[in-house]
């Protein structure tokens, strides 16, 4: 039950892109995640009180559709441009 809630908890933008930094090492801005909110590309949000706020799981899911699978050179991306 306690991971349960753990993952359900309700993030801020702030929070959010320091979720992400910790749990999946990558660096994205709240700044990022303000424009992406507005003009689309970012992660699944909710308002609450009118705020955005940002669930773990979610958050999981917008990096994993946004990550590429690992290469070996540069070369295999061009193959997934196509």
């Amino acid at each position: 039950m306690q991971e349960q809630s753990k993952q359900s908890k309700a993030l801020t933008t702030i929070e959010a892109a320091a979720y992400i930094k910790e749990v999946h090492g990558v660096n994205v801005a709240p700044s990022t995640l303000e424009r992406k909110r507005s003009k689309g590309g970012g992660p699944v949000f909710e308002k609450f009180n009118g705020k955005a706020i940002y669930r773990p799981p979610a958050l999981d899911e917008w990096v994993r559709s946004n990550t590429s699978p690992p290469r070996r050179f540069v070369g295999e991306a061009v193959a997934d441009a196509r």
